[in-house]
């Protein structure tokens, strides 16, 4: 199959893809390739097709929601390759060369593969670094390769490419934290009113995410009480619920909130602006905490979205997080990669 028609890499991305093709024909079996959240996952299309070229299987563990996964929409849309399946609700021997599935579906696999790539930033990063490697050790060949897609170097041995600056050449955004005493779960503080207020007056749509379901209904409550004369589109998302109308109503108007523990399933776009609620909560680790960075400010430096931290204090995840943000955009400046 050509794939010389991936026209929306960038010079920087195909050097990279180049990088990632040269290090799986040699000898060397572990790669990190670690990049900011929400990147592109075109960089691997030439080293997965040089796999199945030569007649060997690919596995692709992503938590997209199927319809989203960058690559599938690339065979589908610019090649007539359709060698690959999808796996949904059993796991059956296939005869494709190309697999993708999600965690939870590639712990039932019992297929060997000779490339496992692990995406950990194109989605809501789940799981720990050791539950990643032994999944990838677990579905891989004796012989084969391993190649983990995150903000950071999962295997702390083998090759490491960077890939510092985001697709669009824009920063990435850098959270504010705001510390305070109240107890978030019974009140607003102010300087947080006052943000969704300024957010409301602009035409923005504000998320309120929470570290789990428990405090959806208090946290929303008070969301009502204080800013129903701001905006009368405020809602709220559980993702225990399979209703979706909430969120499309949402985004049928400028401005709004939504308060919700599923965030995934309600950021369309990257001018929404995001409020970690509790983020000293220990769900929420860097990776998960780094992923909401990456997630919003699509847009240019005037419509991007912003990401503010609500937290009793600073703890390690905090700042490890505000670290990483820090250093992709520093990285990214030095090389000449971003674009404002």
């Amino acid at each position: 199959m050509n794939t010389n028609n991936l026209n929306n890499l960038s010079i920087e991305e195909i050097k990279i893809s180049n990088a990632i093709l040269n290090w799986s024909l040699g000898r060397k079996n572990f790669l990190s390739v670690v990049a900011p959240p929400y990147n592109t996952s075109l960089i691997f299309i030439k080293t997965i097709m040089e796999f199945i070229n030569d007649e060997k299987k690919v596995l692709y563990i992503t938590g997209e929601y199927e319809k989203n996964i960058q690559i599938i929409k690339y065979f589908r849309n610019n090649t007539k390759f359709r060698k690959y399946t999808y796996i949904r609700n059993s796991v059956t021997m296939t005869n494709s060369s190309l697999v993708f599935c999600n965690y939870k579906k590639s712990i039932l696999i019992k297929d060997k593969f000779d490339l496992v790539i692990y995406d950990d930033i194109r989605s809501y990063p789940l799981y720990s670094k050791y539950e990643i490697i032994d999944i990838m050790n677990k579905c891989c060949n004796g012989h084969g390769k391993l190649i983990a897609y995150s903000i950071d170097d999962i295997f702390n041995k083998g090759k490491e490419i960077l890939l510092p600056a985001k697709y669009n050449k824009m920063p990435l955004v850098e959270p504010r934290v705001i510390t305070t005493r109240i107890d978030i779960n019974k009140d607003m503080p102010f300087v947080v009113y006052e943000y969704i207020k300024w957010s409301i007056n602009i035409g923005r749509r504000v998320a309120m995410i929470l570290p789990n379901s428990v405090n959806i209904f208090n946290v929303t409550s008070y969301v009502f009480k204080y800013c129903e004369m701001l905006t009368h589109n405020i809602t709220y998302h559980s993702k225990y619920e399979n209703n979706t109308s909430k969120i499309n109503e949402l985004h049928k108007y400028e401005g709004g909130i939504i308060v919700t523990d599923d965030f995934d399933s309600i950021c369309n776009n990257g001018s929404m602006n995001i409020i970690v609620l509790f983020a000293d909560n220990s769900e929420f680790n860097y990776k998960k905490l780094v992923y909401f960075c990456g997630r919003t400010g699509e847009g240019d430096i005037g419509s991007r979205g912003e990401v503010i931290f609500l937290a009793k204090e600073e703890n390690y995840e905090i700042e490890k997080a505000k670290a990483i943000t820090r250093n992709f955009n520093k990285k990214a400046w030095e090389d000449g990669l971003l674009s404002i």
